[in-house]
């Protein structure tokens, strides 16, 4: 039961309080309407119970195409005015339509626009207040006669130039018609009329086509004004120029910064700067850095690869090297995140450099230096030392790389994981064999690596492509024994004077061999004892080793070593249609042939045997040489070696054209003691021809030594290039004449002669408009062509040349 009574007394509590609420509400209420009763301002009252305004008409000015009137209001509200005919009626209201507002009490203006020239008008006005309500006036007491002016009496205006300054700016202003001009400085949005301009300045006396300058004061810095200027003759004519017309916009110059402001904005400048020339340093120096090539360096073993001659200076610089890839690594292992934190920073420090050097001077000259600035201090320079020392610029700057990264990363990461997905992980340079060839041929010029150990290298990436075949000495060029043959005194003596350490036994057909005699076991016999070849075989056994001739000269050179032996043959596959295929023996090769093929040091005389042979043979020839004259069968012959060297230059010089060459050119004697032809490096204009005599030809600055016998062509390119640099220096060599039985010295070589072409004998025949160039296949290269243009005599085209053939390597017995 208490229970219940609480709940009733809360429930009345409850109603008493709704009671009085509702009561303060209305009376609330009531006393916000009799206050707005009371007092008219604060709410729009019907039209019939406010007061009317009454419009005051002050002034109109005509216009040569319109009429300014100036009027105004005791109440707050808006005006609008027309122009009509003198005979035409009083105007309705409906025929006022633009407006103007008006400020009570304060002129406002307004301009009728589209009349005629020197024609009269009636002008009428109304106007109404803010709460529509119209003028007391009528219409027709606001009635103003005005004839607008003549264009013929009407000046011209011009605003000539504006130049401001922070506060304050000087206008020039000319007039065709002397009289005053007028002015006012207001924003660009609002045009004002003649009359306003003219009621709000003061007048500037102007002559005729003269210069009136107009000062203005009191601006505000880094704004936007317009000036608005009208012009009146000396009889009140106004001008004939539109106010929008003549007016100009302008904007004072900013106000100048303190100087403590502007020594931070240039420290601001000079320290993105120097960020972006590190982004861009470390984007070419650490991007550039694969990883193969960085965990080449950061594991390169100095002890295990130096040795005890190795240059302490060089070791010191690879210890160096190794210890800036072994902090670059780790980082150097998130390429995408590196990479996105090097190009962003770029982006945002360079973005910054030219807000900030903008804001110091003006749009342009900020994009020019920004522009200079980052193109030289923050790509060109930072690259180009990047390029070349990015260990060394990339290990100094790690530190600096992880806190930009730490700075970033919110950016950077994202981006970088994205990158990671769409490309997947970087991967390093690996080379091919092609590649690692090339690579080693770029070396020869820019590494301190000897040429014989890059050539050997290089040797060694081939040999698993090279075959025996290409290095074979053909089986029917080869100097064999019969294994019946005696080894008398004149066996013997032929053997010695073959010079092979070596030599193939046979029996009954050279294609079946039995054994090697080697030259050192003769000592063992005596030639009166008449032995045969075949027992002294059996004294000596030894195997007979066959390699294929598509066998590599990697595993050729294994077996040679397995077999324990220096001489192979080598044989082929010869199928026969509807028989068994059988092997036939092509030729032989040595040991010491593989390693030269690999090591590549057959370079001392690349002139094959036989060509040396013939050369010496067809030297008879010149036994009746006259200085400046030779035979038919000559000239044919020197001809055909010219002919070669074009050849092989892939050039075709006709024969008639090489002929007059020869006659053109001029036979010199040479002598030891004469100096050489050419000198290594030095510019020449001629070629020469051997025509007698031996002579030595030194091969750029490694001096590699060659002998030029008969018929060498050497620098033929001098005589049709404007400028060419002889690569050799050629000079007669002292060569001791041999009696080939008795082997005995019986004179000395001392004097020869050479065929001297020069470029204006070329000129003079016309070899350049004769010449023809050749098309060669670029994936075969001339067979004894020379990187120096020095053609070897007696040499076989390429089209008809067959595998090279050369005797069997010489040993000392």
């Amino acid at each position: 039961m208490k229970l219940l009574q609480n709940v009733e007394e809360t429930n009345l509590s409850m109603a008493n309080l709704f009671r009085i609420a509702t009561t303060v509400s209305v009376i609330v209420v009531s006393i916000l309407a009799l206050a707005g009763y009371a007092n008219p301002l604060s709410l729009k009252p019907a039209a019939d119970t406010a007061a009317s305004p009454t419009l005051m008409m002050n002034l109109t000015y005509p216009n040569t195409d319109s009429i300014d009137i100036s009027a105004s209001l005791d109440q707050d509200g808006y005006f609008s005015c027309v122009a009509t005919e003198v005979s035409e009626p009083v105007p309705e209201e409906k025929d006022f339509v633009t407006k103007v507002n008006m400020v009570a009490n304060t002129p406002a203006y307004f301009s009728v626009p589209g009349l005629e020239s020197d024609h009269a008008y009636k002008v009428y006005c109304l106007a109404y207040n803010k709460f529509d309500v119209v003028m007391t006036n009528t219409i027709e007491s606001t009635m103003k006669t005005a004839t607008t002016a003549s264009t013929d009496e009407a000046p011209v205006l011009v605003i000539g130039r504006i130049d401001p300054t922070v506060d304050s700016a000087v206008a020039t202003l000319l007039s065709t018609l002397s009289g005053n001009v007028y002015c006012i400085t207001g924003e660009a949005s609002t045009v004002p009329s003649r009359l306003e301009i003219k009621e709000k300045s003061s007048p500037i006396p102007i002559a005729s086509y003269n210069y009136a300058t107009y000062s203005i004061s009191g601006l505000t810095a880094s704004t936007k004004y317009a000036l608005y200027c009208t012009s009146e003759t000396n009889k009140g004519v106004p001008m004939l120029s539109a106010v929008d017309k003549v007016g100009q916009e302008f904007t004072t110059e900013e106000k100048p910064e303190s100087l403590l402001f502007l020594i931070l904005r240039i420290v601001a400048a000079l320290f993105c700067l120097c960020m972006s020339g590190l982004f861009s340093g470390l984007n070419l120096g650490l991007m550039g850095l694969d990883l193969i090539s960085l965990q080449m360096i950061s594991e390169t073993n100095i002890q295990e690869i130096a040795g005890d001659s190795a240059d302490p200076e060089e070791v010191k610089q690879i210890e160096h090297d190794k210890m800036c890839a072994t902090k670059i690594l780790p980082i150097r292992r998130k390429g995408n995140l590196l990479l996105c934190t090097l190009l962003i920073g770029n982006v945002m420090v360079n973005s910054l450099i030219s807000i900030l050097t903008a804001d110091m001077t003006s749009g342009t000259v900020g994009f020019i230096l920004s522009t200079i600035f980052i193109t030289a201090f923050g790509e060109i320079i930072p690259q180009a030392y990047g390029s070349r020392h990015g260990l060394d610029m990339g290990a100094m700057s790690i530190g600096v790389v992880k806190v930009i990264i730490g700075i970033l990363w919110i950016i950077c990461k994202p981006v970088s994981m994205l990158l990671d997905w769409c490309l997947g992980d970087e991967l390093g340079n690996i080379y091919n064999r092609y590649q690692l060839y090339t690579m080693f041929e770029l070396y020869k010029d820019h590494s301190d690596f000897k040429k014989d150990t890059i050539s050997t290298m290089q040797g060694a990436l081939v040999m698993d492509t090279k075959n025996v075949g290409e290095f074979v000495h053909a089986i029917d060029n080869v100097f064999m024994l019969s294994d019946t043959a005696v080894l008398d005194y004149v066996t013997c003596m032929d053997i010695f004077r073959q010079g092979y350490s070596r030599i193939p036994v046979y029996h009954n057909d050279r294609q079946n061999i039995v054994g090697v005699l080697y030259v050192k076991e003769l000592i063992m016999i005596d030639p009166n004892q008449s032995v045969t070849v075949e027992s002294l075989l059996k004294l000596f056994p030894r195997s007979v080793l066959v390699i294929n001739a598509k066998r590599t000269l990697s595993d050729a050179i294994k077996d040679m070593v397995q077999s324990h032996t220096e001489l192979a043959f080598v044989s082929k596959t010869i199928e026969k249609a509807n028989q068994d295929n059988t092997l036939e023996l092509v030729g032989i090769v040595t040991l010491e042939d593989l390693i030269k093929a690999v090591m590549r040091l057959n370079l001392v005389d690349e002139t094959p045997m036989e060509s040396r042979d013939a050369s010496e043979a067809l030297s008879n020839v010149f036994s009746h040489v006259v200085l400046n004259h030779m035979d038919p069968t000559t000239m044919d012959i020197i001809s055909h070696f010219i002919a070669q060297s074009f050849s092989r230059l892939g050039y075709y010089l006709p024969q008639d054209v090489i002929h007059s060459l020869i006659t053109k050119g001029a036979i010199k004697q040479m002598t030891v003691n004469d100096p050489a032809l050419y000198e290594v490096n030095k510019s020449c204009d001629f070629m020469t021809v051997v025509l007698q005599g031996v002579f030595t030809m030194v091969v750029g600055e490694d001096k590699m030594t060659t002998e030029k016998p008969v018929f060498s062509v050497v620098n033929a390119p001098a005589v049709i290039e404007d400028y060419f640099v002889s690569p050799v220096s050629l000079e007669l060599h002292e060569r001791p004449i041999v009696d080939m039985l008795t082997n005995q010295t019986t004179g000395f070589n001392t004097e020869g002669f050479v065929l001297i072409i020069t470029k204006a004998n070329a000129d003079e025949v016309g070899v350049k408009s004769r010449i023809i160039q050749l098309k060669q296949n670029p994936n075969e290269g001339l067979k004894g062509e020379s990187e120096h243009s020095v053609m070897l005599p007696l040499e076989i085209e390429p089209a008809k040349e067959e595998p090279a053939k050369e005797e069997t390597a010489k040993e000392s017995v």
